[in-house]
């Protein structure tokens, strides 16, 4: 008696196509059988059609804003209350330093983003009778100053616009200023024959001119 079976060409097919695939994968080394990077992060494709449907079931971008604003104002909290008073062991009696005041002033100008050349000009302005020098140091450093030292205010200024940059100017503004006391303290020299000859500026009255003011209106 012979028997007959029937085979399903395309179930054959694919089940020696899944055999030779899983002998190839076991026969393959390791490396070639692992699964490219990032393929399994990668997101499904999707339609736009396929998204669900909007039922005004979440937040506006301003209501997300508020929600970030609440989570920053609790974290802060938290800090407060669990970290802040982890650092009271830390603390120490404030000893307010011995200040003498300010002693030099820089000056400079910002014109509200704007790339001007003015801009980086730094100037330094310093009292000399602030400075910690003698009278006979303090003459030398005025002669030394030159036209830098204003009789009437009493005061050294010292501009800078050479470099680029504005923090260069700072810097060889005060380094100007601490070669000049650093001359002023050397007691090789101390200038005391050459007298000094800064003399105030008159100052100038100018008054409104009469021409310029606008005629009184009557009231008749």
């Amino acid at each position: 008696m012979t028997t007959i079976t029937r085979i399903n060409v395309s179930q054959f097919a694919k089940s020696a196509t899944v055999n030779m695939a899983r002998r190839q994968i076991s026969m393959a080394p390791v490396v070639l059988a692992r699964a490219k990077p990032g393929a399994a992060n990668k997101l499904p494709e999707k339609d736009v059609g396929d998204l669900p449907d909007y039922e005004f079931n979440d937040h506006t971008w301003f209501g997300h804003n508020m929600l970030e604003n609440i989570r920053d104002v609790r974290s802060y909290l938290k800090k407060a209350q669990y970290e802040l008073p982890q650092l009271a062991k830390f603390q120490k009696t404030f000893v307010p330093p011995k200040s003498v005041g300010k002693i030099v002033a820089y000056k400079t100008t910002d014109y509200f983003g704007e790339d001007h050349p003015n801009a980086r000009k730094v100037v330094l302005t310093v009292k000399p009778d602030d400075l910690s020098i003698n009278d006979t140091q303090k003459h030398k450093l005025l002669l030394l100053c030159g036209p830098h030292y204003n009789a009437d205010k009493n005061e050294i200024k010292i501009s800078c616009e050479k470099y680029r940059l504005r923090e260069q100017n700072y810097k060889h503004a005060s380094d100007v200023l601490d070669k000049l006391l650093e001359c002023a303290k050397d007691p090789s020299d101390t200038f005391a024959d050459i007298p000094l000859r800064a003399k105030p500026q008159p100052k100038k009255d100018l008054a409104f001119p009469k021409e310029w003011l606008k005629p009184v209106k009557s009231t008749n």
